[in-house]
């Protein structure tokens, strides 16, 4: 009984909402995943959990740095950016994998 009644509360509110980034960002995720069946039993494929327009807008603004029509900053200047926005930005090591497999 609670997946029909999920199921009618998302679609009262898909059908009451006006905002269409709402809308687009629901659509991605429905056809995100598609589910197919095999015999008696089911099998879901998750697909890109990541909206399809994230790509193109990554991909966009990919071309226009290319182009010098938009700029990049450095690590550290991001990191300063963040600390005088928010006070302080936790530090983590990171990983580096070389040809040599070093861990």
């Amino acid at each position: 009984m609670e997946k029909q009644r999920l199921k009618k509360e998302l679609i009262q509110k898909i059908s009451e909402c006006e905002d269409a980034d709402v809308l687009k960002r629901v659509e991605e995720i429905l056809i995100g995943f598609s589910e197919v069946r095999e015999g008696s039993e089911n099998y879901t494929k998750e697909v890109d959990p990541v909206p399809t327009s994230f790509y193109e807008k990554l991909e966009e603004d990919f071309q226009k740095y290319q182009k010098g029509e938009i700029m990049g900053i450095s690590w550290e200047e991001f990191r300063e950016e963040i600390r005088s926005k928010h006070g302080f930005i936790q530090s983590q090591k990171v990983l580096t994998l070389t040809s040599e497999k070093q861990y």
